[in-house]
């Protein structure tokens, strides 16, 4: 906090007691600046964020510590920035990408639509007319089959890149044709 910031401080502080008195503070008379200066303090000093004052900083060397005793050296580091982890994820997603290439499945075509669509899911329900969450069952179980069995025309046929899916149908109902109170016929 710098004296720019208790002076601002102080302005606001003056307004906000000003109206609530009714009348505004001046500040040639000691009252008043000493009304002033105690809710500065308070709001600064006593009500000050507990959190700022008892912090420290992480890369302080405490006086007195052994050498590489700062508490960023103690923290732990996430898994992903460790140099192996991060390698093995990007051969991982390397082996998925060949496998769904190589692959003539259900869950390669999903892959697809996706591309085509921007990955935008909405888009993707819209043309399938089904909700996300039968969307999501979908690519979900896609996936698990074509992890467990692979499909007989694996690397004999490939799915172009161009493949988009059939229009979705969405069902209707016929007007005229009511069989009893609360039933309707569908048209497939």
């Amino acid at each position: 906090m710098t004296v720019e910031d208790l002076h601002n401080d102080a302005w606001v502080i003056a307004l906000e007691i000003g109206d609530r008195r009714g009348r505004l503070i001046d500040f040639s008379d000691p009252e008043d600046e000493e009304l002033v200066m105690k809710a500065v303090n308070l709001q600064n000093v006593r009500r000050g964020d507990w959190n700022l004052r008892h912090s420290i900083r992480i890369d302080h060397q405490p006086d007195g510590e052994d050498e590489g005793s700062k508490w960023v050296e103690r923290l732990p580091a996430r898994s992903s920035s460790d140099p192996l982890v991060s390698l093995l994820a990007r051969e991982s997603a390397v082996d998925t990408d060949a496998m769904l290439a190589a692959s003539y499945s259900q869950a390669t075509a999903y892959a697809i639509t996706f591309a085509n669509f921007n990955n935008d899911r909405q888009k993707v329900c819209m043309r399938l007319v089904i909700s996300d969450c039968r969307l999501t069952r979908r690519v979900a179980a896609a996936g698990d089959s074509v992890q467990v069995q692979p499909s007989m025309f694996d690397r004999i046929e490939r799915i172009p890149p161009t493949f988009m899916p059939m229009q979705g149908r969405a069902l209707t109902s016929v007007a005229g044709d009511e069989r009893e109170v609360g039933q309707h016929v569908f048209s497939f």
